[in-house]
């Protein structure tokens, strides 16, 4: 049998990703963000970090730019894992990493053992500067990056290097300072912003506010409260029916399933506080509500698109 002719086939392999039309660096820049935003893109930015986590993955360059999002649904992805790396026990890494706006002082000084945490101090970064409006500890190098953080935190103490695993002393910083504080670089933030943001950009990195407890944290009450008559982008959120990410560390389970965000009711005995939770059982009033409330946006889009004037009460479920 003779080979009559040969034919080449070139095979790309390519990934698709949804769709996300904007950066949270492009929001930033265009001042299109208000509290209710800030707080609505911090709560997931931290539940995709908390996600991560889980799997022990550090991202090592959550910076704005590489932070996803559809603005007019109020949906926020996290992109780029281009330096992402999977930890592993006694596994030593480069403090090469992180852009350097955001990079945390453990980094900075050198360490060579660190874990998911960067990642908060970036992402405790980037929500300064969604407050602030500009880059929140803008570094000409990696000393002047040092002296930001100094003036703002004080310099680290004997215990803060030994938990970020520094290899060298604390003496050899100099100019050790009592630091002026956060409030000084957001003087326009609330108190319960700066106080929030202060929790999370700590010299030790377990003492960052993270995981479930951040997500549980009192910062972000007032998007679920009854009474709290927000846009209708944030029912978005809150309604939809399939969500990327799991807050749930106790239920590895659901990873595989499709998760749906749970805002619990208390009991009116109780002190009425909501806390986040993750419906993994596929069952339940909580799911059938939200597929009700999903199928009342699709009509209302619909009828919209056809001219006719429509009224939506967004309600907390």
């Amino acid at each position: 049998m003779e080979l009559g002719k040969t034919v080449k086939f070139q095979i790309c392999e390519s990934f698709v990703f949804d769709f996300m039309p904007d950066t949270l660096g492009s929001l930033i820049e265009s001042s299109a963000l208000d509290l209710v935003d800030m707080k609505i893109y911090t709560w997931q930015l931290f539940n995709g970090l908390q996600y991560l986590s889980q799997l022990q993955i550090m991202h090592r360059d959550v910076k704005p730019v590489n932070v996803l999002v559809d603005h007019a649904q109020g949906l926020l992805k996290i992109g780029d894992f281009g330096s992402a790396k999977v930890i592993r026990p006694g596994m030593t890494s480069t403090p090469y990493q992180v852009t350097r706006f955001y990079r945390p002082p453990e980094l900075l000084l050198g360490s060579e053992n660190y874990n998911w945490t960067v990642d908060v101090w970036s992402a405790g970064c980037v929500v300064g500067e969604m407050v602030k409006g500009n880059v929140l500890f803008p570094g000409r190098d990696t000393k002047h990056q040092l002296k930001l953080i100094r003036r703002a935190l004080g310099s680290p103490t004997d215990a803060d290097m030994k938990a970020m695993n520094i290899p060298r002393p604390a003496d050899s910083i100099p100019e050790r300072t009592a630091g002026s504080g956060l409030a000084a670089l957001l003087p326009s933030a609330r108190p319960e912003v700066v106080f929030f943001i202060s929790k999370i950009l700590v010299y030790k990195p377990k003492a960052r506010l993270c995981g479930k407890e951040i997500l549980r944290d009192p910062f972000f009450d007032s998007l679920f409260r009854d009474e709290s008559k927000v846009k209708a982008k944030l029912s978005s959120i809150i309604m939809r029916t399939k969500l990327d990410f799991s807050c749930d560390d106790e239920s590895k389970e659901s990873r595989s399933r499709e998760s749906v965000v749970n805002v619990q009711k208390a009991s009116k005995s109780a002190s009425k506080e909501r806390r986040l939770s993750t419906d993994s059982t596929g069952t339940g009033e909580v799911k059938k509500r939200i597929r009700k409330k999903s199928r009342e946006r699709m009509t209302m889009a619909k009828t919209a698109k056809k001219g006719k004037s429509v009224g939506f009460s967004f309600k907390s479920i």
